[in-house]
């Protein structure tokens, strides 16, 4: 029954839901497991006590465990309301709490860095130029930049976007971003394609980029922790927000269904505003300490100048 079920189930992920490459390939690594450590027809929530024993028992982190709970309670709910089973399921399982960390963010020093360090190096300095402009400047997920067409780029000063779910998004981009595209388009995309291709960003073998293939460029001249392109996204929604682009506004361009996403870029530049605020403003906090720190010295002065005096 599972397995007949599945086929099912992936056709509701795919058109109904249109979840993403990468979220289904996610659903079938979990249902594969699922379906290793459950009977064939399923009734109650004895049948997955093999399964939750077996995923509580791996060292997961608390976002994997919680991603593959919810892919199997969402395909136990399929399977009820499609009539593969006679009464709802209840996983069960005890997700562990996610821990909140704020989005990691590089400075524009930092991001010039990696273009100079790009410029030096590579053998396609106009291709990976447009890589980070893509994912800094426009704000893309890596997704979305490997699928970037010739044809989603307007004269306009604007880029079509096709974002998660097949929603579709219009993005400025600056007229050094387009003259940046043309010169690549001109000089080292005709060299790199090998065969017709509707893409954009070519790689080696002609093919459109792949998401590791964006990795390995914006790491090419790293000597540290690799840079993650996704970093690149939080670091425009954040320097959006710092200069007073209203929340809204970053919604919109990053392609966010709910503000409660964007919101947590607010924290970043909260959190960033305190501490300019703490060094700059004559009565904060770090000023507070200076003026303790101040009095400190002078009245310790005032104390060997009177024990001096007294001798």
């Amino acid at each position: 029954m599972i397995k007949s079920a599945i086929s099912g189930f992936f056709n509701y992920l795919q058109y109904e839901k249109k979840l993403s490459k990468n979220s289904l390939a996610a659903y079938q690594v979990d249902l594969e497991q699922f379906t290793i450590y459950c009977p064939e027809a399923i009734s109650s929530s004895v049948d997955c006590e093999k399964y939750i024993s077996y995923i509580q028992n791996q060292v997961y982190k608390p976002a994997t465990l919680k991603r593959k709970a919810s892919s199997i309670q969402q395909f136990l709910d399929y399977l009820y309301h499609d009539s593969w089973i006679t009464s709802k399921i209840e996983l069960p399982i005890t997700t562990p709490k996610i821990p909140k960390t704020l989005p990691k963010v590089m400075t524009k020093v930092q991001i010039d860095s990696i273009i100079s360090g790009l410029l030096k190096v590579s053998k396609t300095p106009l291709r990976d130029q447009i890589v980070i402009n893509l994912l800094y400047k426009c704000g893309l997920r890596v997704d979305e930049c490997v699928h970037i067409t010739i044809e989603n780029i307007n004269r306009n000063l604007t880029i079509k976007v096709i974002g998660k779910r097949s929603k579709e998004r219009i993005i400025p981009i600056s007229k050094e971003t387009l003259k940046l595209i043309k010169s690549y388009i001109k000089k080292e995309r005709t060299s790199l394609e090998k065969s017709p291709s509707p893409y954009l960003i070519l790689n080696r073998r002609g093919t459109n980029l792949t998401r590791q293939g964006i990795t390995f460029i914006i790491n090419k001249n790293t000597l540290g922790p690799l840079t993650t392109p996704h970093i690149f996204r939080h670091s425009f929604a954040t320097h959006l927000l710092e200069r007073d682009a209203s929340i809204r506004e970053v919604q919109e361009l990053l392609g966010h269904s709910s503000i409660i996403t964007t919101q947590k870029y607010t924290q970043v530049s909260t959190k960033k505003r305190r501490s300019i605020y703490d060094i700059a403003h004559p009565r904060s906090r770090h000023a507070r300490k200076l003026l303790d720190s101040t009095m400190i010295c002078l009245m310790e002065e005032q104390r060997k100048n009177k024990v001096q005096y007294g001798k």
